[in-house]
């Protein structure tokens, strides 16, 4: 089955065989130096899969350097059980090509994404998942297992990513989603202007039945209160202060070098989303 690229970056399809193969290239690997970062996140790809009696996503293995992945799961699984599998693709390159193989006597579907349940993330460096060792351990994918999905991410690596997620709108009226969440932390960014938020919080407003703002940086708590003081009071965006990623007990077990939000930071950061989520919402999970 070969599949088109997209720029979700995640596909989840059901197969009936514990051995198949997958065909992939990247290109563009961005270049830097990222010693916070799996291989993976760069040029590689993860699997995950769900066995038909368990509410449960367990991680197969990671592929990288090379082009292709001879995945055996004989060891899980019996040859003659149909389970469903997420395959994650690199944040630092572009897929050019994904074809997932199987002899004729088995089957693969792809699976389509969640309608009912259309998230929309923005933010920085840490939506972006660059904390991250893999990209399924990004607060946003982890939201999008437990609570079954479809998550639209539109994240930038770059401290001004607010004014740049603005710009971005502005050329794109288009999607409604049931939950927004917009990652706060740039707010103290001189290249932001209370101009930049306004137009971005009104468009999220606009195309998102609920809107979320977290941050973890205690400064953001006075200059949010201030900036989004009046849809505070009008009750069109909560507010989440997930700043305890940095106290004592979880700075070290949740960053790396107080910069990064690493994978346990994200896991504490979706935990947090999560609840709220769920209470807003009030899907039954």
């Amino acid at each position: 089955m070969k599949i088109k690229p997209n720029p979700k970056r995640v596909y989840h399809f059901k197969i009936d065989t514990n051995r198949f193969k997958i065909y992939y290239n990247v290109s563009n690997i961005k270049e830097g130096y990222y010693p916070h970062s799996g291989v993976t996140l760069r040029e590689g790809i993860i699997l995950l899969y769900k066995h038909p009696k368990k509410d449960l996503w367990v991680s197969i293995d990671a592929y990288h350097n090379s082009n292709m992945a001879n995945v055996n799961m004989s060891h899980m699984l019996s040859d003659d059980i149909c389970y469903e599998v997420l395959l994650y693709t690199p944040l630092l390159s572009d897929l050019d090509k994904l074809v997932i193989e199987t002899d004729d006597k088995h089957h693969i579907e792809y699976i389509e994404e969640n309608t009912n349940r259309k998230i929309l993330v923005c933010g920085g460096p840490t939506s972006f998942g660059m904390g991250c060792t893999a990209v399924s351990l990004m607060f946003s994918n982890i939201l999008a297992r437990k609570l079954d999905a479809n998550i639209t991410n539109i994240s930038y690596c770059n401290d001004d990513y607010l004014k740049k997620i603005e710009e971005n709108f502005s050329m794109d009226t288009s999607g409604k989603y049931k939950v927004g969440i917009i990652e706060l932390n740039g707010l103290n960014h001189e290249k932001i202007s209370t101009n930049n938020l306004r137009n971005l919080i009104d468009y999220l407003n606009s195309h998102c039945d609920i809107l979320i703002g977290w941050y973890y940086l205690k400064e953001i708590n006075e200059v949010a209160e201030e900036l989004l003081k009046e849809e505070i009071e009008n009750n069109t965006i909560i507010l989440k202060n997930i700043s305890h990623i940095f106290n004592e007990k979880n700075r070290d077990m949740c960053s790396y070098g107080n910069e990064y939000i690493n994978d346990s930071g994200n896991i504490l950061i979706f935990k947090e989303l999560f609840s709220t989520i769920c209470e807003v919402t009030k899907w039954n999970i």
